[in-house]
């Protein structure tokens, strides 16, 4: 999961350095409004993927003590829960 989002911010990343490197090898005195807007595009697209990692982070901080918590058939043996209550 972790090498997945890796490849996804990192594919995003190379793909919004792409277009501008090589616009300032071609003409690097002239600044064409279409390409500002691409590039200002891409680093938005850039920072909406730093974001989802962000999340992801957070999401598998979280996951640990959901691995860790009790089901309600393990808290209350005696009650008489449905075979399909304790899967």
């Amino acid at each position: 999961m972790k090498l997945l989002i890796f490849a996804l911010v990192f594919g995003v990343i190379v793909q919004a350095m792409a277009a501008p490197i090589e616009s300032w090898k071609n003409e690097q005195d002239e600044i064409d409004s279409a390409k500002l807007d691409r590039a200002i595009k891409n680093v938005e697209k850039v920072e909406k993927a730093l974001k989802a990692v962000e999340a992801a982070q957070k999401l598998e901080e979280i996951s640990p003590h959901q691995r860790t918590m009790i089901s309600a058939c393990e808290l209350y043996p005696w009650m008489p829960w449905p075979w399909w209550a304790c899967l």
